[in-house]
């Protein structure tokens, strides 16, 4: 609900550097519990057909789960590498991989802190041909990424979504929540 244009900001942002074959990681960012990460989902489901080779979701909220969660990525995309047990050699699996690949979407949630920043910045190999999402709280990125704030909703789509939302709740509760 009344986040119509920043989906569209954010599909030009991650679609802006493929005349170069190379993109840039965009930072969608603003205060805890303005819908970052459900703008994120809206935006993988939405265009999930777009991204032949997967949409991969990371949750980055420490740089210890950043590079867990990243090294788990060795399963879902069925890499050799998820039987080895080093995480270093996983992460350089997924690394490669990402090289290799162009029409994937990975999402970097919650990376909260300069050290989860940190973390999820060196885990990405250069040169990337995908796109890179990150959901973060902070407000300053470095250059090499985009950043797309988002804002609370305005007061009449937040109306809206609140009408919207307990006339469903209110639905699936039954007719005695009516009398």
């Amino acid at each position: 609900t009344g986040r119509k244009e920043l989906l569209m900001n954010l599909r030009r942002s991650l679609r802006a550097g493929r005349k170069v074959a190379i993109t840039q990681p965009v930072a969608v960012h603003g205060l805890g519990g303005v819908g970052k990460t459900q703008l994120a989902a809206h935006y993988a489901y939405t265009h999930a057909k777009e991204y032949t080779d997967g949409v991969l979701w990371v949750v980055a909220d420490s740089p210890e789960n950043a590079a867990a969660n990243f090294s788990a990525l060795v399963r879902p995309l069925g890499l050799p590498e998820a039987g080895v047990r080093e995480q270093p050699a996983q992460v350089e699996a997924v690394q490669r991989w990402l090289r290799e690949h162009n029409g994937w979407l990975l999402v970097f949630d919650s990376v909260d802190s300069e050290k989860a920043e940190e973390a999820i910045l060196a885990l990405l190999p250069p040169a990337l041909k995908g796109h890179v999402l990150i959901t973060s709280r902070r407000t300053e990125w470095p250059p090499s990424v985009a950043e797309l704030p988002v804002d609370v909703l305005p007061l009449e789509a937040a109306a809206k979504f609140l009408l919207e939302r307990t006339k469903a709740a209110r639905a699936s509760m039954g007719p005695e929540v009516d009398r």
